[in-house]
């Protein structure tokens, strides 16, 4: 029997007794991961924006998409948007945090990058699969590319005791972030640029400032009353689904999608984050969520991955 612990949930336990026992903490780690509203206005709500502009598929299906990490046997990666100020961002971030819980910025599920870095560590290992959404890079201290490999390591760093080492902590989720300048910008480094699928364009192209603020409020009043019903649904299909199918077809959507770049290890490790967001798009839409424009949602991760792989290669790019 498989089950899914969130927060003092369990799905999926097929009538099975199971005993919770959080850590220490777990409860503010876990504020906010609840339900409220309902998931069919949710549902109704959001489904066309979702059709209309690919960033916010690209946020959606990240955060539906942490836990099929676990599934898949996959590492931790980034999902980060950046422009700025006022175009959309924090709207994005509240919709992917509707999917497992309340968006509110003081309550909610998401936190902000002004965390200590074992704070940051110690918010993933009690999330374990859940997604760490952060908001605002800007605040982020100067050790945020650090931050961004401890992250994207799933793995904590290794602390002694006066009598031997603490227990390391682990995990394995899918970071969300939001912030004015790409997080991949607070590092010279080639390597953090083949953790993050970094998104630069606009949430909302293409609309008038009235459109565009119609829009946005929609999206935001949706998510505020009604959340955590998607990332359940989610977690519960995956608690009986057929993992080694689940697999099987995750490989299928990499080879597809990563198969041009065979030579360009970037565009490939980009290439295979991109392929658990669609096999996510794919589940969406076995379990009756909503799904956005897969074909746009592609072409935007696409052009991602081949950027990233330019931008990975340092020395080129101080040259340029």
């Amino acid at each position: 029997v498989r089950v899914f612990v969130l927060g003092s949930e369990v799905l999926g336990t097929g009538g099975e007794a199971v005993e919770v026992r959080p850590m220490e903490g777990a409860e503010t780690a876990m504020a906010g991961w609840g339900r409220g509203g309902s998931a069919a206005e949710w549902s109704e709500a959001l489904a066309d924006p979702l059709q209309r502009f690919p960033v916010l598929g690209v946020f959606y299906l990240a955060a539906l998409a942490s836990p099929l990490l676990e599934v898949l046997d996959r590492p931790s990666f980034f999902v980060d948007l950046a422009g700025d100020t006022s175009t959309g961002k924090s709207t994005a971030l509240e919709l992917a945090a509707s999917v497992w819980g309340s968006p509110d910025g003081k309550r909610g599920v998401f936190k902000s990058w002004d965390a200590t870095a074992v704070g940051l560590e110690r918010t993933a290992e009690t999330l374990g699969c859940l997604p760490v959404l952060l908001d605002d890079t800007k605040l982020a201290d100067k050790n945020v590319a650090q931050n961004l490999y401890r992250l994207a390591s799933g793995q904590g760093k290794i602390r002694g005791k006066p009598d031997g080492l603490r227990k390391q902590g682990s995990w394995r989720t899918l970071v969300i972030s939001t912030g004015e300048a790409p997080v991949t910008e607070r590092s010279e480094d080639g390597g953090t640029r083949a953790r993050v699928i970094s998104l630069t364009d606009p949430p909302f192209p293409g609309l008038s400032a009235a459109a565009g603020r119609e829009v946005v409020q929609g999206i935001s009043s949706a998510a505020h009353a009604h959340y955590g019903h998607a990332g359940r649904a989610m977690a519960l299909h995956l608690a009986g689904a057929d993992w080694t199918a689940l697999r099987a077809r995750y490989s299928a959507i990499q080879a597809g999608f990563v198969g041009e770049w065979a030579d360009s290890g970037v565009s490939v490790r980009l290439g295979s984050h991109a392929a658990v967001l669609l096999l996510a798009a794919e589940l969406a839409g076995d379990i009756g969520l909503p799904v956005p424009d897969v074909v746009e949602v592609e072409t935007l991760l696409r052009k991602t991955a081949e950027r990233g792989a330019v931008e990975s290669d340092r020395a080129r790019v101080a040259l340029a």
